[in-house]
């Protein structure tokens, strides 16, 4: 089963290459929850995390183009898991978007350093949980919903 994005597998190697990106980004935000020392280590700080925010949302939209299309026809789940994904997709551009905005509107600071701190603990489990979902769907595509519904 594949699409014009590539085979599941394919946008499942994808996703995780991009996660190990996007996980490096977001551990070297994450200052363990210590707050800007200066002006130039908070202005450092929201280009990180705007930076980020550029990076996530072109991840969130591969996820769209290219993993949606084959969850919703991977089994009779398929419209669900895709329902939750932008569910989650939705979630997760909300939290972002709360964090570059209280960087934009902060000097740093206790409170965004803790925002930071859970946008990112946050973000690393959302992926792990995708990564093990992935994993355990990505045996399905060798058995098409016609092979479900017939055996």
């Amino acid at each position: 089963m594949g699409n014009q994005n590539g085979s599941f597998r394919d946008v499942h190697a994808n996703v995780l290459r991009q996660h190990a990106e996007l996980r490096a980004r977001l551990r070297g935000l994450d200052g363990g929850g210590t707050f800007a020392s200066s002006p130039a280590a908070a202005a450092y700080q929201r280009i990180s995390l705007l930076r980020l925010a550029v990076l996530f949302e072109t991840h969130l939209l591969f996820e769209e183009v290219a993993l949606a299309p084959l969850l919703r026809d991977l089994d009779a789940w398929g419209p669900q898991r895709e329902a939750l994904m932008l569910a989650e997709h939705a979630e997760q551009r909300s939290r972002i978007q709360h964090a570059c905005v209280l960087a934009e509107e902060s000097q740093g600071g206790l409170e965004l350093a803790q925002c930071v701190s859970a946008l990112v603990v946050s973000m690393l489990e959302d992926m792990a949980r995708e990564e093990h979902d992935l994993a355990e769907l990505e045996p399905l595509e060798d058995h098409p919903i016609s092979d479900q519904v017939a055996g």
